[in-house]
C-alpha cells in the first residue's frame, strides 16, 4: 500500500478524466488512495470513473457528491475524505508524469512539501516551471510555485489549515502563502517535472478572469499584512514572464 492519497475534483470533466486517471495509473495501482469529489456532474463523468475503476481492479478510492459549489469547498472535502499520510491534488483536467518519482518520494522523503516541475500547455505555447534550488522562491519578490504539483503530507493542513472558501479563484494563492510564511514546516524539491497542466482553468480562462483574479489577489495580500498589495500582485503577474520557459 502506497501512504498517499490522490485527491480530483470534477465537474462535468468527461472530455478529460480518463486521460487524467490513465496517467495515474502507476501510483493507484502502487495502492494509493482515489478521493474523487464531484459537483454533481449532469455528463458520463461519474459512468468514466466507474468504468475505469472496475477495468483497473482500483481497490482504494472513494467517490463523493458536493453538494455545495465552490472550488475550495471541493478541495476541502477532498481533504476531510482522505486518509493517508500524503496528499497530492490532481486537476481534472491535468496529468501526471514522472510517476515513479513520486512513489520513491512518498516513501523515502521527510519533508513536508517537495516542489516539483511543472510543465503548462497551452493552446499556442508550452511552458515550464521548475525551481533551481528552495532559495529560488521569494515571497517578498512574488516568486510563487503553482499549487498543483506539489507533495503535501497530511500534517501541513492540520498546522496551517485548509482553503479559505471565501475566495473563488485565488484561494490556492492565499494558501500557498500561508505555506511559505510558516517556520515549522520542511520543504526540499525535486529536479523532476511530475505535472502537466493543461491551461484554461477556473483562475486561467480569459481577461475577466484574469481581471478577477488580480482583485482577489490584492484582498489575499491586505488579509496577510503585505504592504503595497497592488504592487506586489503586478510584480507576481510580471515574473510570469521569466518563471516559464519553453519546454
Amino acid at each position: 500500500m502506497l501512504n498517499l492519497s490522490l485527491l480530483i475534483c470534477t465537474k462535468n470533466s468527461a472530455k478529460s478524466i480518463f486521460t487524467c486517471l490513465n496517467s495515474a495509473l502507476p501510483i493507484l495501482n502502487a495502492g494509493a488512495e482515489l478521493i474523487l469529489v464531484d459537483g454533481r456532474s449532469n455528463d458520463n463523468t461519474i459512468k468514466i470513473i466507474l468504468q475505469f475503476i472496475k477495468n483497473n481492479n482500483i481497490v482504494y478510492y472513494k467517490i463523493i457528491t458536493q453538494m455545495k459549489n465552490g472550488l475550495y469547498e471541493a478541495f476541502n472535502l477532498a481533504i476531510i475524505n482522505s486518509e493517508r499520510k500524503k496528499i497530492l491534488f490532481l486537476h481534472s483536467d491535468d496529468l501526471l508524469q514522472n510517476t515513479q518519482t513520486l512513489i520513491t518520494d512518498v516513501y523515502n522523503s521527510a519533508s513536508d512539501v517537495i516542489f516539483y516541475g511543472v510543465e503548462i500547455e497551452g493552446t499556442y505555447l508550452s511552458r515550464k516551471w521548475h525551481i533551481k534550488n528552495l532559495s529560488s522562491i521569494n515571497v517578498s519578490s512574488m516568486i510563487i510555485p503553482p499549487h498543483a504539483g506539489i507533495l503535501v503530507s497530511r500534517n501541513v493542513y492540520c498546522k496551517i489549515g485548509k482553503f479559505n472558501t471565501n475566495y473563488k479563484i485565488a484561494g490556492d494563492f492565499e494558501w500557498m502563502l500561508r505555506l511559505l510564511l510558516s517556520s515549522n514546516i520542511s520543504f526540499s524539491f525535486s529536479n523532476e517535472s511530475t505535472y502537466i497542466m493543461k491551461s484554461g482553468g477556473v483562475s486561467n480562462s480569459g481577461f475577466l478572469s484574469e481581471i478577477k483574479k488580480y482583485l482577489e489577489d490584492v484582498t489575499v495580500l491586505k488579509s496577510l499584512g503585505f504592504k503595497f498589495p497592488v504592487l506586489l500582485v503586478f510584480k507576481k503577474k510580471l515574473n510570469k514572464l521569466f518563471q516559464f520557459r519553453k519546454i
